[in-house]
């Protein structure tokens, strides 16, 4: 156990234990993990991504429904997260084939 320093904290443990349910990363920071996932997000991408999605149902005059919505948002982030540039044309592209 780790508490008795019978087993390292290591990267295999540390796994072993986030297997199990337990918060990995509140274990090393002390900070639960949703809160540090907040902080990775790029905001600004999100904020970009969703301001051409706004802007293409207002010309298409289509609204994406709800359950697609939300998918539809989480694959043009991981799209344009490595680079953390947009592109409207591949934003339409992924809107026309939701819609």
């Amino acid at each position: 156990m780790v508490e008795t320093n019978r087993v390292g904290l290591d990267t295999e443990n540390l796994m072993k234990l986030w297997d199990h349910g337990v918060d990995a990363l509140y274990v090393l920071t002390g900070r639960r993990s949703e809160a540090i996932g907040g902080e990775l997000i790029n905001w600004t991408l999100v904020e970009r991504i969703a301001d051409r999605f706004g802007r293409w149902e207002a010309e298409k005059g289509i609204r994406i429904p709800d359950a697609k919505r939300a998918t539809v948002l989480k694959l043009l982030y991981l799209r344009f997260s490595e680079s953390a540039r947009t592109s409207d044309t591949a934003i339409d592209e992924m809107l026309n084939l939701a819609a």
